[in-house]
């Protein structure tokens, strides 16, 4: 209720309840009295179900209510269907407002409890987020003597969602990999197919659908001509990045190929594979010149250094090995991520322990272990300057860290799922993040 003087106040508490011991016990034993309002009630709380973000989907329902003048009911996909499963196609008739304001509504109004906002406090840094995208504050540029406190103040502000619903993978998105001048984007999905995206338009170049399985890895190369994929069905493949066609292809892993990345300077990609190993092919000849063989279980990321001398690998066995120096410890679930800074100095790690681990590439010693993730961290990638981490999910989040602090920056949750893949652009300005949602998203760091 809007008073005389400007304020607004809750009013009509009448079917409020408290969250109670009591009440919980006679929720489950479904002894609980329905209150609802059709069209603004979610499926959960229609069935005694309901939970605190049983009232972000009434508020959402709401907001669509007062942006379109229209009763929910009276904006159903299927105007006979059933209003807790039909959809709502209230957009059109809400064209005035924001898409950024419009996604955030349909997060509110997601029919599952565990796509809509985890609390109170993630939706305040959604509109936060929103207000400081559309009405970006004038900062001056930070001098290079300020760069920690630069960093501090470091921001995650959603710039676009590349493609659309019509372009757009069937399914989540393993992994993204930008070209080094920093204008073209390529997505591994598991619907088995990969795209190419025109990071200036922020639309799909072409598809590429050779594999037939999941894609789970691709790469391209520094001089930025040649693409390499890697898949569930076992096999590598190399591609001309600026047309798909096809150039080889790579068998003799006997299980899926989780990972593939390119020498930086010598005609050569690594392979990591479910089989437990590594394999070094020789591009020229489509041979294999190394197989490594130490890890005791799957291998999941590879991450080789700048200079090519030294090559990390995580694995199933919840172990990294630094080839050909070091075998690293201390993680206690599988090693989902691995990246090494641009000076080749230090390795960073994620888990299904939830955990993040910076390690010492050359003396293999554990220097930190961050936490803050809820879920496991499926992605990890190191800034061009190596000032500045950021981490993936399954918990949805995207967070910023300092490297050389240690220091948690910046989280976010936008995505509807978990985060898979991460990138940064060469000039270190933006990262691109690939989701068990389906979609890539484009962020500018502030």
């Amino acid at each position: 209720m809007l008073t005389a003087d400007g304020q607004l106040v809750l009013i009509d508490f009448g079917i409020a309840r408290e969250i109670t011991e009591t009440y919980e016990k006679k929720q489950a034993a479904g002894q609980i009295t329905n209150f609802v309002s059709d069209g603004y009630a979610p499926l959960e709380q229609i069935t005694g179900h309901a939970v605190l973000q049983s009232d972000f989907f009434a508020l959402g329902r709401t907001f669509v209510h007062l942006l379109t003048g229209k009763c929910p009911l009276d904006l159903m996909d299927e105007p006979y269907g059933d209003p807790y499963t039909a959809g709502l196609n209230w957009r059109v008739e809400a064209n005035h407002i924001s898409p950024l304001l419009a996604d955030f509504i349909d997060h509110l109004i997601m029919r599952s409890v565990k796509d809509r906002p985890v609390n109170t406090q993630a939706i305040l840094e959604s509109l936060a987020e929103i207000h400081e995208t559309l009405y970006p504050p004038k900062q001056a540029k930070p001098k290079l003597s300020n760069l920690q406190t630069a960093l501090k103040s470091q921001k995650l502000i959603l710039e676009s969602t590349l493609g659309d619903l019509s372009s757009w993978h069937s399914s989540a998105v393993k992994s993204v990999a930008i070209s080094p001048d920093g204008q073209t984007l390529v997505s591994g999905s598991t619907d088995g197919k990969i795209k190419v995206w025109n990071l200036e338009t922020k639309e799909e170049i072409h598809t590429i659908t050779k594999h037939s399985v999941s894609v789970n890895c691709v790469a391209i190369s520094l001089d930025g001509e040649t693409l390499a994929s890697s898949s569930e069905d076992a096999t590598s493949k190399i591609w001309n990045l600026k047309n798909g066609n096809f150039i080889q292809g790579f068998t003799g892993h006997s299980m899926g190929v989780t990972s593939v990345v390119f020498h930086p300077n010598k005609q050569t990609i690594f392979t990591g594979s479910l089989d437990n190993i590594i394999r070094q092919w020789d591009l020229k000849t489509g041979h294999i010149t190394h197989t490594l063989a130490r890890h005791s279980n799957g291998v999941t990321s590879l991450a080789v250094s700048p200079d090519g001398k030294s090559i990390a690998s995580g694995s199933l066995d919840k172990t990294i090995i630094v080839w050909t120096n070091h075998t690293l410890t201390g993680h206690r679930g599988t090693i989902r991520s691995v990246a090494i800074s641009p000076d080749g100095q230090t390795l960073v790690s994620g888990s299904d322990d939830k955990e993040i681990k910076v390690w010492n590439l050359i003396s293999g010693e554990l220097i930190s272990t961050l936490t803050g993730h809820s879920g496991s961290v499926l992605s990890v990638a190191i800034s061009p300057d190596g000032q500045t981490l950021v981490s993936g999910s399954e918990d949805k989040t995207i967070k910023l860290w300092n490297l050389s602090t240690r220091e948690k920056i910046y989280s976010i949750i936008r995505h509807l799922d978990a985060v898979n893949s991460l990138i940064f652009s060469p000039d270190g300005q933006t990262i691109f993040s690939g989701s068990q949602d389906s979609t890539i998203k484009m962020w500018r760091i502030n």
